[in-house]
Protein backbone atom coordinates (compact mmCIF):
# COMPACT_ATOMS: atom_id res chain seq x y z
CA UNK A 1 0.00 0.00 0.00
CA UNK A 2 1.42 3.37 -1.01
CA UNK A 3 1.22 6.25 1.43
CA UNK A 4 1.09 9.81 0.17
CA UNK A 5 2.23 12.95 1.93
CA UNK A 6 -0.12 15.90 2.34
CA UNK A 7 1.61 17.85 -0.42
CA UNK A 8 1.43 14.91 -2.84
CA UNK A 9 -2.29 14.57 -2.21
CA UNK A 10 -2.85 18.29 -2.75
CA UNK A 11 -0.89 18.12 -6.03
CA UNK A 12 -3.36 15.49 -7.20
CA UNK A 13 -6.14 18.01 -6.58
CA UNK A 14 -7.63 16.16 -3.64
CA UNK A 15 -8.78 17.78 -0.44
CA UNK A 16 -6.82 16.96 2.69
CA UNK A 17 -8.82 17.04 5.90
CA UNK A 18 -7.15 18.64 8.88
CA UNK A 19 -9.87 17.42 11.18
CA UNK A 20 -11.06 13.86 11.79
CA UNK A 21 -14.66 15.11 11.65
CA UNK A 22 -14.16 16.14 8.00
CA UNK A 23 -13.27 12.59 6.94
CA UNK A 24 -15.70 10.43 5.02
CA UNK A 25 -18.37 8.88 7.21
CA UNK A 26 -20.67 6.06 6.24
CA UNK A 27 -24.24 5.91 7.49
CA UNK A 28 -24.66 2.22 6.72
CA UNK A 29 -23.82 -0.67 4.41
CA UNK A 30 -25.77 0.69 1.45
CA UNK A 31 -24.21 4.14 1.84
CA UNK A 32 -20.75 2.55 1.90
CA UNK A 33 -21.49 0.43 -1.19
CA UNK A 34 -22.89 3.44 -3.04
CA UNK A 35 -19.83 5.59 -2.26
CA UNK A 36 -17.46 2.81 -3.37
CA UNK A 37 -19.43 2.34 -6.60
CA UNK A 38 -19.56 6.08 -7.28
CA UNK A 39 -15.91 6.84 -6.48
CA UNK A 40 -14.06 3.69 -7.57
CA UNK A 41 -16.37 1.85 -9.97
CA UNK A 42 -17.82 -1.64 -10.04
CA UNK A 43 -14.41 -3.35 -10.21
CA UNK A 44 -13.60 -2.08 -6.70
CA UNK A 45 -15.86 -4.79 -5.30
CA UNK A 46 -13.66 -7.47 -6.91
CA UNK A 47 -10.21 -6.19 -5.89
CA UNK A 48 -9.41 -9.16 -3.64
CA UNK A 49 -10.89 -11.86 -5.86
CA UNK A 50 -7.69 -13.03 -7.58
CA UNK A 51 -5.60 -13.53 -4.43
CA UNK A 52 -8.53 -15.26 -2.75
CA UNK A 53 -8.97 -17.67 -5.66
CA UNK A 54 -5.24 -18.39 -5.65
CA UNK A 55 -5.62 -19.34 -1.99
CA UNK A 56 -8.91 -21.27 -2.13
CA UNK A 57 -8.40 -23.54 -5.15
CA UNK A 58 -5.20 -25.26 -3.95
CA UNK A 59 -6.49 -25.65 -0.40
CA UNK A 60 -9.80 -27.10 -1.61
CA UNK A 61 -7.94 -29.51 -3.86
CA UNK A 62 -5.75 -30.68 -0.99
CA UNK A 63 -8.80 -31.11 1.24
CA UNK A 64 -10.64 -33.30 -1.25
CA UNK A 65 -7.48 -35.29 -2.01
CA UNK A 66 -7.04 -36.05 1.70
CA UNK A 67 -10.77 -36.81 2.01
CA UNK A 68 -10.73 -39.32 -0.84
CA UNK A 69 -7.61 -41.06 0.48
CA UNK A 70 -9.13 -41.24 3.96
CA UNK A 71 -12.30 -42.83 2.56
CA UNK A 72 -10.25 -45.41 0.64
CA UNK A 73 -8.19 -46.21 3.73
CA UNK A 74 -11.25 -46.66 5.97
CA UNK A 75 -13.12 -48.84 3.46
CA UNK A 76 -10.32 -51.37 2.99
CA UNK A 77 -11.01 -54.81 4.51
Amino acid sequence: MKHYSTTEVEKLGLKVSENKLQEVRYTGVFDCAWKILKNEGILAFYKGLTPNLLKVFPSSGMFFLAYEHTLRFLNKP
